[in-house]
């Protein structure tokens, strides 16, 4: 009886365990060619909080060829890595390239199949941009809002919008001017970020057959 109810509660421990929140903050913002990003993750009510920063991405020339680095930190004291990645190296490794692309294949249908069950909060879009011609301005302006508009319709059939985004794009008349800032929130239940994981894993494992 005893080892009954002790099966029947870690039963209700995992269960409960798995539909806890995993809560997903982004934000993104590009000023002219300066591009920056953080990611804040938690769950278990808070009690477990990653957060990670893009401060730079830029491309260089190295004796290889052009190449692209990305410098980021941990946290707000944590330490910085940098990676880059030579045109050089290519023709080296075809084979490697061709298992990313296979597993980069399987990574977007297990997205997809995970994206029904996440929910987005609080999901802003602002703009200020601008060229030293008003028409072309004005131009720009609504261009940018449609795309922006496009974008968010096909990506509300693929995620839940729990409320309704906001979009804002500003005319810098006069002045060239670009000022790109994105920001929300997802959350989705732990047990289809420990499906989508193993899945993941699994693809990683096979991504040489």
């Amino acid at each position: 009886m005893w080892l009954l109810l002790i099966v029947l509660a870690l039963l209700v421990l995992v269960f409960l365990f798995l539909c806890l929140p995993v809560e997903i903050s982004l934000v993104y913002e590009r000023v002219h060619a300066d591009d920056s990003a953080s990611i804040e993750i938690r769950t278990l009510l808070g009690l477990v909080c990653v957060r990670r920063e893009l401060t730079k991405l830029e491309a260089t020339q190295t004796d290889g060829g052009p190449a692209v680095v990305a410098h980021g930190k941990a946290g707000h004291d944590g330490p910085t890595d940098e990676g880059g990645v030579s045109t050089a190296d290519v023709p080296r490794r075809w084979d490697q390239i061709r298992e990313l692309i296979a597993f980069i294949k399987r990574a977007l249908h297990i997205a997809k199949n995970t994206s029904p069950h996440i929910h987005i909060y609080n999901l802003r879009v602002e703009a200020h941009v601008g060229v030293n011609d008003s028409v072309q301005t004005g131009m720009l302006v609504g261009t940018m809002y449609a795309a922006i508009s496009t974008f968010l319709g096909w990506l509300s059939h693929q995620c839940k919008f729990v409320d309704r985004p906001y979009i804002q794009v500003r005319p810098a008349f006069h002045q060239t001017l670009f000022h790109l800032r994105t920001q929300s929130i997802l959350r989705i239940r732990m047990g289809y970020v420990i499906s989508a994981g193993i899945r993941l894993l699994v693809a990683w494992k096979r991504r040489a057959f």
